[in-house]
């Protein structure tokens, strides 16, 4: 548990380092500059898997953050600049990787799984209007070949003068890629594809803006 806005080991964990607000919650790059009064970030994790093991059911990462602001419009100025931000991210602003040009977001030391880079592929928004407030939630997903597939969701609501945020990443069950080509000793990489991932994030959102009061 975090209190205020949390910070990326290291500056170039990210990159874009504009886009840390897609794959990290409550991350001082999205309320650093802002007048966010009180937050709170929890994260949850679970033992990463081992090579053979089916690993733990649900989402293997939970985070999720609060910040109260002053005024409502101080929080919808937040709310509409990381919708904005997070479109830019999805639309390329920046070269993710020098290797792929389909990955938005490369993430060193990912905060879904230990391991040395991730590449995510970005899905699109999905806004709401829901009980409660509003919320957007995008969904990714990564494939590296080396570490195990990985898929995640980012979300966001708002009521009043209060944000919540949450990320929830599995590793996703993929289908059959089918036998190797040719002499090869492994099977066809299969592309990241942002619908392996659960609605988890936007489900744990909704239910955060249900019990603000």
């Amino acid at each position: 548990t975090t209190d205020g806005p949390t910070t990326a080991q290291e500056p170039t964990q990210v990159f874009p380092p504009v886009c840390a607000g897609v794959v990290f919650t409550g991350d001082a790059t999205v309320y650093g500059n802002t007048q966010v009064e009180q937050m709170t970030t929890e994260l949850f994790q679970q033992v990463q898997k081992e090579s053979g093991d089916a690993g733990p059911t649900g989402p293997m990462v939970v985070g999720q953050t609060v910040a109260v602001f002053p005024t409502a419009a101080d929080a919808q100025n937040l709310f509409d600049t990381q919708m904005r931000q997070w479109q830019a991210c999805k639309d390329k602003t920046g070269v993710a990787s020098q290797y792929d040009n389909t990955v938005n977001v490369r993430v060193m030391g990912s905060p879904s799984v230990y391991s040395s880079v991730e590449e995510f592929v970005l899905g699109t928004i999905n806004e709401k209007t829901v009980p409660g407030g509003q919320s957007m939630a995008i969904s990714m997903a990564s494939n590296g070949g080396i570490n195990p597939a990985d898929a995640c969701q980012q979300a966001m609501g708002i009521h009043s003068n209060t944000i919540v945020e949450a990320r929830t990443c599995q590793w996703p069950e993929l289908p059959d890629p089918g036998p190797a080509p040719g002499d090869s000793q492994f099977p066809p990489k299969q592309e990241p594809n942002p619908a392996w991932a659960a609605p988890d994030a936007q489900r744990l959102v909704e239910a955060m803006l249900g019990k603000i009061r």
